[in-house]
């Protein structure tokens, strides 16, 4: 028995110190583990001899001195073997335990970087379109009806509009873009959103709604939600090429936990939004890709890999979260999650001020660096009767203000700008006038300046690109908000 022992002892040894070798990449420990795989060799070759030569007994008590050592070192060599592989075990562990972090660390300086770099980029990007966007609308006006220009200016502008949406998916998924959260009806913008949606989604898909008994009340910026629920839609239908069937269903739960990845964030009334298609499924490793920015199934000229991650930052920024339910071959379905609002009125998207009655006679000062985009709107808003004065920068506003005895009804500020830019000028607006409306339009809030809006008080933000109609209509929603002050204030 003893003789059987010693012989698995070293054989265990030998084998296991030949698959720790070619695994180890320290070479200390490399040299260590040949070193006892070396010597477990030899003790087995030295026991080969000794059988041979009958000086090997199965019986314990004809054991002499001689075997002894032997089997000493086959049991610390198996030992050592263990302990070996254990460290390694620990050593690898680690190794990829720090592998995987530098991973993370380097991907999120590079979204990082990107971030900053889309943001700069749709600064300049977004006051090109809204140039681009005011020019062709307004050659339009000047050309009569049918004119063979028309086709033209409207491709052009249709083609300006979808670089906006472009930006605007940028500036989502790198966090650079102002939110505005507000009420939403969850039904009625699925409803607003159908009319679209169905031609997108062509003829040979079947487009279902089962809307919630009870209003689905949500605060989340409606924008960035439709944005999801189309990126979600568009998603689904080139999952189906051959056509299929696309259901989306609101549904009010009274205990629905909202998750993180598989960590629990918030448990009670929710309204969850699924969407589900009857398409071609995805693989595992694409589910469990699905939201990372960049990735993408599609073929290199049809998708950008923004569309899964932008969703998920827009349902996490709101509170809620975005899984995927299941995926076969039969086809995918998407959860979304947002804690449910139980009294409140939803926000909507009609404008205060009738058509037409954007009208005025106030002064109001353009501050804005981008000549082209300085001149455009100064003629939106002249053509309107409005009395305007230009700034290249905010120093020069604050000249123009310091030195102005016409009051001042509404200042309209670009957020950056050379010398001094829009959030400088208002914080020293404030001191001479703290009830004097702002309008600040940006197509790209530097990250920092955002809590700064906040605290300045009596400001209103306009996202780049919009068009002179959007403009003029913002400007005299903040003016008809203030005159009921003034009024009041001139009376007493």
């Amino acid at each position: 028995m003893i003789l059987l022992l010693s012989i698995v002892m070293r054989v265990v040894a030998l084998v296991v110190s030949i698959a720790l070798l070619r695994r180890i990449r320290d070479w200390r420990m490399a040299f260590l583990t040949a070193m006892l795989a070396l010597m477990a060799t030899r003790q087995a070759l030295t026991l080969s001899r000794l059988v041979n030569a009958g000086k090997w007994s199965l019986s314990p008590d004809s054991i002499s001195f001689d075997e002894l050592p032997g089997l000493l070192v086959s049991v610390l060599a198996g030992l050592a073997v263990v302990f070996l592989g254990k460290m390694l075990r620990e050593q690898r562990a680690t190794f990829d335990e720090l592998r995987s972090k530098e991973a993370m660390v380097l991907q999120g300086q590079k979204m990082d970087a990107l971030g900053h770099l889309a943001g700069r980029t749709a600064h300049d990007f977004n006051n090109l379109l809204t140039i681009i966007i005011g020019n062709a609308d307004y050659a339009k006006s000047q050309l009569p009806e049918g004119h063979v220009a028309q086709e033209p200016l409207a491709e052009l502008e249709q083609a300006a509009h979808r670089g906006a949406d472009l930006s605007r998916k940028i500036l989502a998924f790198s966090r650079k873009q102002v939110v505005e959260p507000r009420v939403v009806d969850v039904n009625e913008m699925l409803l607003g959103l159908d009319g679209m949606l169905r031609p997108l989604l062509g003829s040979d898909v079947e487009f279902v709604v089962l809307a919630a008994a009870t209003r689905p009340l949500v605060h989340v910026d409606p924008g960035q939600l439709e944005t999801a629920l189309v990126n979600l839609a568009v998603n689904a239908r080139d999952a189906m090429p051959d056509g299929g069937k696309l259901t989306i269903t609101t549904e009010n739960e009274p205990e629905s936990p909202i998750t993180d990845g598989n960590t629990p964030q918030n448990s009670g009334p929710s309204v969850v939004i699924t969407v589900s298609d009857t398409g071609t499924g995805m693989t595992r490793s694409a589910v469990e890709q699905a939201f990372e920015p960049f990735f993408t199934t599609k073929p290199e000229d049809q998708g950008t890999g923004l569309g899964l991650s932008i969703c998920h930052g827009v349902f996490k920024r709101a509170g809620g979260s975005i899984e995927i339910d299941y995926s076969s071959p039969e086809g995918t379905s998407f959860r979304a999650t947002l804690p449910q609002l139980s009294d409140a009125e939803p926000w909507s998207d009609q404008p205060a001020t009738p058509a037409g009655s954007v009208r005025g006679d106030e002064r109001i000062l353009v501050v804005e660096d981008e000549h082209q985009l300085r001149k455009l709107e100064t003629r939106a808003l002249r053509a309107q009767g409005y009395q305007v004065l230009e700034a290249a920068n905010g120093a020069e506003a604050m000249r123009i203000l310091e030195g102005s005895t016409p009051h001042i009804a509404l200042v309209v500020t670009d957020v950056v700008m050379p010398l001094m830019g829009g959030i400088e000028l208002a914080q020293n607006l404030r001191k001479l006038d703290p009830e004097l409306p702002i309008l600040f339009t940006s197509g790209y809030l530097p990250e920092a300046n955002m809590p700064s809006l906040g605290r300045i008080g009596r400001t209103n933000f306009l996202q780049k690109p919009y068009n002179p109609n959007e403009f003029v209509a913002k400007v005299r929603e903040i003016l008809d908000v203030r005159q009921p002050a003034d009024s009041a204030a001139s009376k007493t």
